[in-house]
């Protein structure tokens, strides 16, 4: 993989990139391809992610994997044609406010880690009003740079997401371009700018699920109807504390219950609103392992709240959960870490040393919390020794979402040390064994994306998709079998596109 390039004053918005460099925008180019994907698939793969790490006019770089602008990657995919002709590539950076503004010269908001450039105190102090009246109050003194995630929306609409109220933008599925924030309903009274980019869908009721967090209150915990702009608030979990909340990346949720794991990793408002000089060892939060971690668990019918300790966690993302042992026990599998120094490797001078040779990620666990009256056991379920001891990403049939199920895709360490994931892996949480590992010498590994045959009889049937950075600079839409782990396809993207996070795929149907 290259090294991205330094970036300077006078670097055009639309320069070469690499995978932590700057997304080249492209509408249906028509892609090279080696193999075939099965004839039943028909739709559109679309990944989030970083695709600008430049700053704003003064040759400022973004610090953290985090920061980069967002962009979407979408690739057209058409079983039924002639092989060759089977995959169509657009590439499009989101036209959010925060990135407008960086294009114009000047970072107004704080990204992740990288902070606004102030020439003088009067810039600084504009910066740090905005922030706190957000913080309090609501506003646009938060990023709006949603480069998190994209989700479906509605009959036929895509929904690019972060962490932020005012970083949920609906996208044309079809350019990939912004058509407008999602607005809420007028009446509605849920307050709280940060949230989770990661809303839980309930295929049942057709309804998203996620929260929000006020600060100097707790986390709102609601629903919406899927396609629509009114909010229901299920209950407020008072945060453990209320002026410096808990940061949760993800979520889980099973048929009767909401979990919010309350990992003791804080907000440290100081330093969010200070900037650089205030940060902590792990940028703006405070790791507090003895406090250990608190699991607040919702009715989703009535909205009662049970509370459970355990011990001390990090992590990203929840895998699944369900119901079990006739409802009256709560699983969650989660990809756990023992403290957060994975978000230190994530800085962008941690994630280019390639190979790697002073940097290496930090071990990943498989755990599943089971949650019974008062108690929570936590077992590590599956041996990760096969994928390097790493695994994130993961993701299952979503088809099987809120159910007992078996198979997780990941991204995972095929061979270390390394400081970005190089491998995919296929597990098996019923046999607690890695199945298979798919890796190439030099390749960078984006996330899993099942997609499920038409009528499959089996958890596995289908395919896996995932967007892979050679070792070249050029990147490539990897097609596995989602039984064997075998490569059906690869589709060249003709050059590099920064590495990065989340997607779905979209059938033909729903365009």
């Amino acid at each position: 993989m290259a090294k991205a390039r330094t970036c300077t004053s006078d670097m055009p918005w639309t320069c070469p990139n690499t995978a932590f460099g700057v997304a080249v925008e492209r509408k249906h180019v028509q892609v090279k391809q080696e193999g075939k994907v099965p004839e039943w698939m028909r739709g559109k793969y679309v990944r989030n992610g970083p695709g600008d790490y430049r700053a704003d006019g003064h040759g400022r770089r973004m610090k953290h994997l985090f920061d980069g602008y967002a962009a979407l990657v979408g690739v057209e995919l058409d079983g039924k044609k002639p092989r060759g002709q089977q995959g169509l590539l657009t590439v499009t950076c989101l036209d959010t406010l925060a990135y407008e503004n960086a294009k114009q010269g000047r970072m107004k908001v704080r990204e992740f880690a990288t902070t606004p450039y102030h020439s003088n105190l009067s810039s600084r102090a504009e910066e740090l009003l905005a922030t706190i009246t957000t913080a309090l109050t609501g506003g646009e003194g938060i990023t709006d740079n949603a480069s998190v995630n994209v989700v479906k929306e509605g009959t036929n609409g895509l929904l690019a997401m972060t962490e932020t109220k005012q970083g949920t933008y609906l996208v044309d599925p079809d350019t990939l371009q912004v058509q407008k924030r999602l607005e809420y309903a007028p009446n509605d009274r849920i307050r709280g700018d940060m949230t989770t980019a990661h809303p839980w869908w309930d295929s049942t009721l057709a309804t998203w699920i996620n929260y929000s967090t006020e600060v100097g209150q707790g986390y709102h915990v609601w629903s919406r109807k899927d396609g629509t702009d009114q909010r229901r608030k299920i209950a407020t979990v008072q945060a453990k504390r209320p002026w410096a909340p808990t940061w949760m990346h993800s979520f889980a949720t099973s048929k009767n219950w909401v979990l919010l794991a309350e990992q003791p990793m804080f907000l440290n408002l100081a330093a969010m609103t200070l900037g650089e000089q205030f940060e902590t060892p792990h940028y703006n939060f405070d790791w507090v392992p003895q406090e250990g971690t608190r699991l607040n668990l919702v009715n989703r019918a009535t909205g009662g709240i049970k509370q459970v300790h355990t011990e001390p966690f990090f992590n990203f993302h929840f895998i699944n959960a369900f119901d079990a042992e006739g409802e009256h026990t709560f699983v969650a599998d989660v990809v756990a870490y023992k403290d957060p120094d994975i978000l230190v490797a994530l800085a962008l001078d941690n994630m280019e040393r390639v190979p790697s040779t002073s940097a290496d990620l930090p071990e990943a666990r498989l755990v599943r919390l089971s949650v019974r009256g008062s108690k929570c056991e936590v077992t590590n379920l599956v041996d990760l020794t096969k994928a390097g001891n790493f695994l994130e990403y993961p993701t299952i049939n979503p088809a099987y979402t809120s159910q007992e199920y078996k198979f997780v895709y990941g991204v995972c360490a095929a061979v270390r040390p390394l400081c970005v994931a190089n491998g995919l892996c296929k597990i098996n949480v019923a046999t607690k064994q890695v199945e298979a590992v798919w890796q190439e010498t030099g390749c960078v590994t984006g996330e899993p994306c099942f997609v499920a045959a038409p009528g499959a009889g089996e958890e596995d049937d289908g395919v896996v998709l995932s967007i892979v950075n050679g070792p070249s600079g050029v990147s490539f839409l990897l097609v596995l079998d989602g039984q064997s782990f075998q490569e059906l396809s690869r589709l060249d993207l003709g050059r590099g596109v920064p590495y990065g996070f989340h997607g779905t795929f979209v059938g033909a149907e729903n365009n």
